[in-house]
């Protein structure tokens, strides 16, 4: 069996940190576009949108660090459904692209950068981390 995403778009806004008990995750909200015509010739275009959830903390702390609203990623995850009720007892449901220890990558394919760089990275960031693989 595998379980492998890949989506390439844009960010809807700044990613989002927060601090649990077993570390870091940055949030994203990415947005992918289709676009057709009918037999009529009519244009259509239909936007997706995926929730991105980056546990591996150095990773985390670089996306919210050099991600912005806009920006353009491809992000390699897998993905992971999650089951809760929520406080009225509704039972509800998410999926999202899990990126993991060992598991998925984010590639920056252009950004907004920081001030005295130019706006596209395109290597993955992951580059920039240092190899956490126990063996």
């Amino acid at each position: 069996m595998f379980n492998q995403a890949i989506v390439i778009g844009r960010l809807g806004k700044d990613p989002v940190m927060t601090e649990t008990a077993n570390g870091k995750i940055a949030r994203l909200s990415l947005a992918t576009n289709e676009t057709w015509r009918t037999k009529t010739g009519e244009k259509k275009e239909r936007t997706e949108w995926h929730t991105v959830s980056i546990y591996r903390a150095q990773l985390a702390d670089l996306v919210s660090q050099r991600l912005r609203k806009g920006d353009m990623v491809c992000v390699v995850g897998q993905l992971r459904t999650t089951k809760w009720t929520d406080r009225n007892g509704v039972d509800r449901e998410t999926t999202e692209i899990a990126v993991g220890n060992y598991t998925g990558n984010v590639v920056f394919l252009s950004s907004s950068g920081t001030p005295g760089q130019s706006g596209r990275d395109d290597k993955p960031i992951s580059e920039d981390l240092d190899d956490e693989i126990p063996f």
